[in-house]
């Protein structure tokens, strides 16, 4: 037997604004990664969590925050 149930979120305009912003950065970081270790596979060589991690780390240091304001699909706008 599966159980479950639902909770609905009805966030403040910050508290959104901060979703929305936690999940850019969440997706920032996923897409980084498939494109780093995709780029490691064609050099021949594994990269792990252990490895991209402080590779990440460095790359985002340089270049500031990780997205800007959340866009209209990112904010659930059609």
């Amino acid at each position: 037997m599966l159980a479950s149930h639902r909770i609905r979120l009805d966030p403040a305009p910050a508290q959104a604004a901060a979703f929305h912003r936690r999940a850019g950065h969440a997706r920032t970081a996923y897409h980084w990664a498939g494109r780093a270790l995709r780029a490691g596979l064609a050099a021949g060589e594994w990269r792990d969590a252990k490895t991209l991690r402080p590779m990440f780390n460095a790359v985002m240091g340089r270049r500031g925050p990780c997205t800007t304001a959340p866009t209209a699909s990112a904010a659930g706008v059609s």
